[in-house]
């Protein structure tokens, strides 16, 4: 979450303005809830701290591809606000991630990183939950932890 007097702290305050039945999925995914995220495998900052990003779009990005993962298919991680594209590609119990603006290859354990995917989703759902309890029933921000 933003700290207080960081830019995208008031788009957290701007959604507690609104009750949370009126948070629609278009404003949820890409009008609130900014934060710095960063992901980063074996060394490789596969996404940058450096943008303010809307954590439940990229969360749900992420809760997708995990569910394409788990099922032995290949998945990507794509941004509405970025032109790039993380691909995860299956290798047995391995995932190459690779990206389509950098000449950089990774590979990663499949259960790590379907693990981390998981845990990333719920904790944007736990913490958007806790700033605005009611959402916690937002079918929305349901699919992060279904």
């Amino acid at each position: 979450m933003p700290g207080p007097g960081e830019p995208p702290a008031i788009t957290w305050d701007r959604a507690r303005q609104a009750s949370g039945d009126a948070l629609d999925e278009t404003g949820l995914r890409y009008k609130f809830f900014l934060v710095r995220a960063e992901f980063i495998a074996n060394g490789v900052q596969v996404i940058s701290a450096g943008d303010y990003v809307p954590v439940i779009d990229l969360a749900l990005v992420a809760r997708h591809a995990l569910d394409l993962l788990i099922r032995s298919q290949d998945a990507s991680l794509d941004f509405t606000e970025s032109a790039e594209v993380i691909r995860l590609s299956g290798e047995g119990e391995e995932v190459a991630i690779t990206s389509s603006h950098h000449d950089w290859r990774v590979s990663v354990d499949r259960n790590e990183l379907v693990a981390a995917l998981g845990d990333f989703a719920g904790e944007a759902y736990r913490r958007v939950t806790e700033y605005m309890p009611d959402l916690a029933e937002n079918p929305v921000l349901q699919r992060l932890v279904s």
